[in-house]
């Protein structure tokens, strides 16, 4: 059986490493909400980026000046709500306006539309490997009731177990 200066020890890292998840989960949150980062979903940009990678944009954008081979990130042409990541394979001028032929890294074939230049949202500044993993697990509900449970663990600890030396 465990001291309680052990259990003590135990339930303090806990606590630890939980206000650091939640630290970070709150930056992730909010940089998401902001419309400052995205987390790949999907395998089409392999092997450039993986499935969880989380991704900082760039949205201060010249878009007439986006270069063949750039990635850009665009709401899809037939559901604009669904935001995509793909490379810039081709530029077309339809009726006057600029639109971009795009391609994942990991497909066979070029995107079946033209994406209008006002589709595109931002370019990738920087990709962090897997980071993106984090924040699905962010809005996982199983995930968030587990984090509130152990919240309330620890706060039980501290109440029966913190204050007496």
């Amino acid at each position: 059986m465990l001291s309680i200066q052990v259990k003590k020890r135990i339930a303090k890292i806990f606590f630890a490493i939980l206000v650091a998840y939640t630290a970070v989960s709150a930056a992730l949150v909010a940089l998401n909400a902001l419309g400052v980062i995205m987390v790949v979903e999907g395998t089409s940009m392999v092997p450039t980026y993986h499935d969880g990678d989380l991704l900082i944009l760039h949205r201060d954008i010249n878009k007439s000046q986006l270069q063949i081979g750039e990635i850009i990130i665009f709401h899809n042409p037939n559901r604009y709500d669904q935001l995509i990541v793909h490379r810039v394979i081709e530029h077309v001028v339809l009726n006057s306006q600029l639109y971009f032929r795009t391609k994942g890294d990991n497909n066979p074939v070029a995107d079946p539309w033209n994406v209008p230049e006002n589709y595109v949202i931002a370019s990738v500044s920087v990709e962090v490997p897997y980071l993106g993993q984090m924040l699905i697990l962010i809005y996982n509900p199983v995930v968030r009731v587990a984090i509130a449970g152990l919240a309330f663990v620890f706060i039980l600890v501290e109440v029966f177990y913190g204050k007496s030396s």
